[in-house]
């Protein structure tokens, strides 16, 4: 906010539905205050977002059915901006506005759909069933932690509701990694389980976008080729592995620049480098140069079209669905493109998918 507001007239700290009036009344009589802090608002009274100004090209719809994530991952910021308590939207209000809209593919954005408690749990379930009783035929995808697994009533309502897709932060098989990063949900239920979480997920014809982060502490070149090698030989549909990226507020930003390890301080310009492709830091026990090129060779194993082939048929196997192996085909392409940014290259692996829709027959 203290670089922001150099720019601009007033900045708006956190969530905008209750301080927003406000901000509006103190513009129209010439009394607008430097700052403005939101609390966090009930999602109650939460209004449906204005889905007619979306642009018309968006290839996947959005909806938002609960906000904030009571754990404390170190590098994530949710925890900090939405705040760590889990806030429900009504359930009927994210329904209507799952059917309000026009593309058949949605993202449901909230950090977690399912959450932690019975309360959250039970809302999820009443979502997918309120889609199901709506008739509406539209496929979804969304982001839940790794005890999905242990609720298979919640698994078989969202594939009912037509979830294709579930990201899972994975980030490490390393536990002291693990540890490091505050990922308790992962440490309780076990590296060695990591297989039976997959295997119950794909029993409800669901695929897994599994996330992994490279440069965690104590990472080094021969860590970070053996993550690759857990990647490629787990039963995981779509792969992310980026770099660790030490967001502005995040417990990890914090950490790195009191140790001194940020390498790039020159904002707002070196902002552009935080994204998730680029080293912003000193890692532990390399270089930010070897990092960077471990980096890149590891890629090159993940993301080649020969692996990307053998990772679809496997999906289609894991899963028996078509329309998931679909999807996790071209999460992948566009994992693809985002590590090397190589739009000829694309080309050449989108011109082979229907060579792969062949074999599904």
């Amino acid at each position: 906010p203290q670089e922001a507001v150099q720019y601009v007239d007033a900045v708006v700290i956190g969530e905008a539905e209750e301080i927003w009036l406000k901000v509006i009344h103190d513009v129209e009589r010439k009394r607008l205050e430097k700052y403005y802090r939101a609390k966090l608002p009930s999602m109650v009274n939460s209004p449906s977002p204005r889905i007619d100004l979306y642009h018309p090209g968006y290839e996947f719809g959005s909806v938002q059915t609960t906000r904030g994530c009571p754990m404390k991952c170190e590098f994530c910021s949710v925890h900090t901006f939405n705040g760590s308590k889990y806030r429900l939207r009504p359930v009927e209000q994210a329904v209507s506005d799952f059917i309000a809209l026009s593309q058949e593919r949605v993202y449901i954005v909230d950090d977690n759909f399912v959450g932690y408690s019975k309360a959250a749990r039970d809302h999820a379930i009443a979502f997918f069933k309120g889609i199901v009783d709506s008739g509406e035929k539209k496929h979804w995808a969304g982001s839940a932690s790794m005890n999905i697994a242990d609720d298979e009533e919640v698994l078989e309502w969202a594939a009912r509701s037509g979830c294709k897709m579930v990201f899972l932060g994975i980030e490490s098989e390393l536990i002291d990694q693990l540890e490091q990063a505050n990922k308790y949900v992962n440490i309780k239920i076990g590296v060695d389980k990591y297989k039976e979480v997959y295997d119950t997920i794909h029993k409800h014809e669901i695929n897994v976008m599994g996330a992994f982060i490279y440069g965690l502490d104590n990472d080094t070149p021969e860590t970070i080729y053996n993550r690759t090698s857990y990647i490629l030989d787990a039963d995981i549909d779509i792969m992310q592995a980026t770099i660790l990226t030490p967001l502005p507020g995040t417990l990890l930003y914090n950490r790195f620049k009191e140790n001194g390890q940020l390498l790039y301080t020159n904002y707002p310009e070196d902002w552009e480098r935080y994204n998730y492709a680029e080293v912003v830091f000193k890692p532990q026990k390399m270089s930010a140069q070897s990092f960077q090129d471990s980096v890149n060779e590891n890629w090159k194993r993940l993301y080649n079209l020969q692996n990307l082939k053998k990772r679809f048929i496997k999906t289609l196997k894991q899963t028996k669905n078509p329309t998931t192996a679909v999807w996790a085909f071209s999460s992948n392409l566009h994992m693809h493109n985002f590590v090397f940014e190589d739009e000829q290259n694309l080309l050449d692996l989108q011109k082979t998918f229907p060579q792969l829709l062949d074999k599904i027959e």
